[in-house]
């Protein structure tokens, strides 16, 4: 009887090692650079960004922003109701970023409370000239900001409403 070779699994072969841990910056990638989605309050008439009186849906001073950590805090929340393919091709090198307002009993100041109409027209620039699949994350990502409310406050302490400010790329997730 003549010896046969071991059978070699490549699954149970030692893999390479990255030389980064970290995805790779979009722009990294293929001379390819990233896009973003801007989520953002609508400017007030007269096209100027709205002053601290006249933000949508905010009633008396704003308080200190969020820390990065309390902001991850809330954003764990949302995420929860989202449901997009983050590793689509057309989520390649994409970014979602916009500053909303928290306010004290954990519901998002207009246009994105949970009892505003929906209207998407309202909150993402050129919203009709975006494709399929950005209009579908766009969409469950606002639909996830609606179901997530009211969110759980990392502190009940200081003055409300309290900005937070939402920026990350989809090869990150």
């Amino acid at each position: 009887m003549a010896a046969t070779a071991p059978l070699t699994r490549p699954q149970l072969q030692p893999g390479r090692i990255a030389e980064r841990s970290s995805v790779p910056h979009p722009a990294d990638r293929n001379g390819a650079a990233g896009t973003s989605l801007a989520l953002a309050l609508p400017a007030a008439p007269g096209g100027t960004a709205p002053s601290k009186a006249g933000k949508p849906g905010i009633s008396g001073p704003e308080g200190p922003a969020l820390t990065q950590s309390e902001q991850d805090f809330i954003l764990a929340q949302i995420m929860k109701y989202w449901r997009v393919d983050f590793h689509a091709p057309e989520a390649r090198g994409l970014t979602l970023s916009g500053v909303f307002f928290v306010q004290a009993d954990g519901t998002l100041a207009s246009p994105v409370n949970k009892d505003d109409p929906w209207n998407p027209e309202a909150i993402v620039a050129d919203y009709g000239a975006l494709s399929r699949y950005r209009r579908e994350a766009v969409d469950g990502f606002l639909l996830a900001m609606r179901l997530a409310q009211p969110l759980e406050l990392p502190s009940k302490t200081g003055p409300w409403p309290r900005r937070i400010t939402i920026n990350f790329a989809f090869d990150a997730l």
